[in-house]
């Protein structure tokens, strides 16, 4: 990929640039299992498995009790669950975006997380200064959420045309729903897998690429 091609690198934050995943499913299975009696484990495993996609929708496609009533509440119970984690972003991190920062990139987030969490997170990771925005979703109305929205937002931040955007933009991250934003967004989407199945799944998904360690970025995008 070349310098050109990558002028614009959006990243997923969960998962991707901090290591905070167990500790969202295990907030989320317990809200399930409080809540609704749902089994912990198979919840986890819901969780993990719609990672990337907004919060209200994966607790409305983890039951039928779940998905026929209102979630806002849960939502919410979530996120003040998350508050008190711990917030470490993965090795090699904060050097990379350094590197990609020295290069000209110009480097954005986009969480399905609420905007003041993400803010927060990368806050108390030592991240916040590396970026030119930080995005979040919404969850009442309007809605907004990561994808289209958060694009459409960046493209304007930029003052750039939409085509351009897409042609100079690349979208990383570690679910198979970033990879299906960033291709229904027309970017290049970038696959970052931590464990072999993992992997397996962002090919499945259709990443342009897929990688096991984010310090191999930088060597990918020119």
């Amino acid at each position: 990929m070349s310098e050109a091609e990558s002028r614009y690198v959006v990243f997923d934050m969960d998962g991707t640039l901090i290591d905070s995943m167990p500790a969202h499913a295990a907030v989320f299975a317990t809200i399930l299992s409080t809540r609704f009696g749902l089994p912990v484990e198979g919840s986890r495993a819901h969780y993990h498995a719609t990672a990337g996609q907004p919060l209200d929708d994966q607790f409305r496609s983890a039951a039928a009790s779940v998905a026929g009533g209102p979630v806002a509440d849960l939502v919410e119970d979530f996120w003040k669950g998350v508050e008190s984690e711990p917030v470490v972003p993965f090795p090699g991190t904060r050097d990379l975006l350094d590197e990609l920062r020295g290069r000209g990139k110009k480097l954005f987030v986009s969480s399905s997380c609420t905007t003041g969490v993400v803010r927060a997170k990368m806050a108390s990771a030592g991240l916040t200064g590396r970026f030119e925005l930080l995005l979040g979703a919404e969850y009442g109305h309007p809605r907004r959420t990561k994808g289209e929205d958060h694009f459409t937002e960046i493209a304007g931040h930029l003052r750039v045309p939409r085509d351009e955007f897409n042609r100079s933009g690349v979208m990383v991250g570690d679910a198979p729903h970033d990879v299906k934003v960033a291709l229904e967004g027309g970017l290049t989407a970038v696959g970052l897998g931590h464990t072999e199945p993992q992997r397996a799944q962002l090919s499945a998904a259709g990443a342009d690429f897929v990688i096991d360690k984010i310090g191999k970025l930088g060597a990918l995008l020119g």
